[in-house]
């Protein structure tokens, strides 16, 4: 009889270990299947978050392009008056003709010449004929690379003038140059004392 109730003991121990044991593993099941959900759900908010933000940049760039496309379709006339503005490919007047000169459009902006009052100087506008860039540079190049270049002077003045800006009209490679060409591969070739060399879009020279 002590060694039935001994036995039965036993089995009752075990039982209940088992019974614990399978609590345990349904409650770890539980809990790793809830960890996989949050992390799966936080992957997909991560992902979705993602997605969007590519579709923003994406929207932004095509409508960036189709700006800058419209605009370089954009062709300086000489009106009547005598003065310069610019007609779409269709000729329809885009920008009313005010410019004494006018130069193709570069990468979203038209370089204009402004006379009036004691104004004599380029700037620059945008498609729809807004000032984006102040009348203020003596002569101004195209666009390259987001940059321009500009003097500050004449050409036949001796303090060197010239530098570049980029499409805010902020002034990146300083007024210090005899000469200054186009950006091409992120340099450009300039004149100072006498040296030519190439600068970066920093201003450093480079080879």
């Amino acid at each position: 009889m002590g060694k039935f109730n001994r036995h039965l003991k036993r089995n009752t121990e075990f039982d209940v270990l088992t019974t614990k044991v399978k609590k345990t593993n349904f409650s770890t099941k539980n809990t790793v299947q809830t960890v996989f959900k949050k992390t799966a759900t936080k992957n997909n908010f991560q992902k979705i978050r993602i997605m969007k933000s590519k579709t923003i940049i994406t929207f932004c760039l095509m409508i960036f392009g189709i700006t800058t496309t419209y605009a370089q379709n954009l062709k300086p006339f000489k009106a009547d008056n005598g003065k310069y503005g610019y007609k779409d490919t269709t000729g329809k007047i885009v920008v009313r003709p005010i410019y004494s000169k006018a130069k193709t459009f570069s990468e979203g902006l038209g370089a204009v010449y402004m006379e009036k009052g004691d104004i004599r100087k380029w700037g620059f506008i945008d498609e729809k004929g807004k000032v984006i860039i102040p009348f203020k540079w003596a002569d101004v190049g195209d666009f390259h690379e987001g940059l321009a270049v500009v003097i500050a002077g004449f050409y036949f003045d001796k303090v060197p003038q010239w530098g570049a800006i980029d499409k805010e009209g902020k002034i990146t490679i300083p007024l210090i140059y005899e000469y200054l060409e186009d950006f091409v591969n992120g340099r450009a070739k300039v004149e100072l004392n006498g040296r030519t060399f190439y600068i970066d879009k920093s201003g450093k020279e480079v080879k």
